[in-house]
């Protein structure tokens, strides 16, 4: 947890960027009261929850390798 807590923090701070009300504290505050939730909710309902979030974060990293392979191989063609 301490560690997810740190990745997601530094995360955070780079999406938003400390602008508006999305400041470290309002982090916090997000990030305790989902770990409450989690604590207090069935386990199945939490471990969906997750595979929804993990499925979010998947989407804008295939549509990168997507478009970063087209480059990738041309700069490897380039070098042959």
């Amino acid at each position: 947890v301490v560690g997810m807590s740190n990745y997601n923090e530094k995360c955070w701070l780079f999406i938003f960027r400390e602008r508006f009300i999305f400041k470290r504290p309002t982090f916090v505050l997000v990030f305790c009261m989902f770990l409450f939730l989690a604590a207090i909710g069935d386990i199945d309902d939490v471990v969906n929850v997750l595979d929804i979030g993990y499925g979010l974060m998947a989407y804008p990293n295939m549509l990168a390798v997507l478009i970063a392979s087209t480059l990738v191989t041309k700069e490897i063609r380039d070098k042959l």
